[in-house]
């Protein structure tokens, strides 16, 4: 997982958690854990797309207004952070 803003790019993150391919459980547990995605992102402010293998959070901004950029940078930074903390043990922040 990374953010990508214009030319720049966060450092990645290792998602080490997942549900075997064809599992029974495996469209179960997707839609519990995208509820909650999608809860964190709106709270956030933030636009949700879900994909059968990509979650796209986003948020539009005038990238010339550097002031905006800054604030959104940080809101979508706050929920990236907050979803590190879905499965209940707390990670790093970085």
């Amino acid at each position: 997982m990374a953010e990508v803003v214009s030319i720049s790019i966060s450092v990645v993150a290792t998602l080490p958690f997942g549900v075997l391919q064809g599992s029974v459980l495996g469209h179960i547990l997707f839609i519990v854990y995208t509820l909650a995605i999608g809860d964190i992102g709106r709270t956030h402010g933030l636009n949700i797309n879900f994909y059968a293998y990509d979650t796209q959070l986003y948020m539009a901004f005038d990238p010339t207004d550097h002031g905006d950029t800054t604030s959104i940078i940080s809101q979508v930074e706050n929920c990236i952070s907050d979803i590190r903390y879905l499965d209940g043990r707390k990670q790093n922040k970085t």
